[in-house]
């Protein structure tokens, strides 16, 4: 059996009391999603299927790889500054259907907002961390 983990200060936690309260919160968040109307912008037609934000940097090669070896079929955008770098990482996964995006900057919100509208999921591997997140 597992044993629940006490605090260090030694407080004991009433499990039975946030336990009603997360029951309740999620049964009302639950009705509204179902209620929910689907917002436009998901049923509009997205020709890619990822847009990978990042792609050349360490994360968002790795990443690169995984999608090009395990989802070949989808269409995904490589994005970042270097089309040198990008084209290259493209090259180098020729069973991948891989398209090559480049922006200015991430700060360019036109730019990013224009990709991130034509893509299904968007994945951002860029950098740097403490800034961009």
């Amino acid at each position: 059996a597992l044993r629940r983990r006490q605090p260090m200060n030694g407080l004991k936690f009433d499990w039975s009391v946030h336990r009603q309260t997360l029951s309740r919160d999620l049964t009302d968040n639950t009705a509204q999603l179902v209620d929910a109307k689907p917002a436009s912008f998901m049923s509009a037609k997205r020709p890619v299927d990822i847009a990978l934000f990042g792609a050349t940097g360490f994360t968002g090669s790795l990443i690169a790889a995984y999608l090009a070896y395990n989802y070949p079929t989808l269409n995904i955008t490589l994005v970042g500054r270097d089309k040198t770098r990008l084209s290259a990482l493209a090259s180098r996964y020729h069973n991948a259907n891989f398209d090559v995006c480049t922006i200015p900057s991430m700060d360019d919100q036109q730019a990013v907002q224009n990709i991130v509208a034509r893509a299904k999921v968007v994945i951002s591997a860029a950098g740097p961390f403490i800034k961009i997140g």
